[in-house]
């Protein structure tokens, strides 16, 4: 099954407002953390997954950046490379490590939630536009 074109904007729109809902999860739960922190930290979480997009501009060897930006942001099913954090290790290890920084620092358990959120709504992404989530096994190529 195909994502339609509105289906992949709804996905974009989400990587957005996911972040800012983690932020008011967090602070319900701690009124005592500071609005501004938690915000910056759950968008610098739920954005820093896609830096492993990298990796297809080195495998691929698109002609210039903006060929490759253009590749990302408008082929629906793109994760042909391996990418270091979307895969189910990573989904895993993150999860496990949730409740151990919590106990460290509420910031830290903010960054890796919105890390995680923003895998797992890749993973069902890829379910529905590509139709199979093999290439989340941890290994070299798709």
């Amino acid at each position: 099954m195909k994502m339609s074109r509105s289906s992949y904007i709804l996905h974009n729109l989400t990587h957005i407002t996911l972040p800012f809902a983690i932020s008011s999860i967090f602070l319900l739960i701690d009124s005592s953390l500071d609005a501004y922190d938690v915000l910056v930290i759950a968008l610098l979480g739920g954005f820093s997954p896609d830096i492993d997009h990298i990796n297809i501009w080195l495998e691929y060897k698109f002609k210039n950046f903006r060929s490759f930006l253009r590749f990302v942001t408008t082929v629906r099913s793109y994760r042909y490379s391996f990418l270091i954090f979307h895969n189910l290790g990573t989904l895993i290890a993150i999860g496990l490590l949730i409740p151990i920084m919590s106990t460290i620092s509420s910031l830290a358990a903010v960054f890796l939630t919105a890390f995680l959120a923003h895998l797992i709504l890749d993973f069902f992404t890829d379910k529905m536009s590509i139709g199979r989530v093999t290439h989340w096994r941890y290994r070299r190529r798709t």
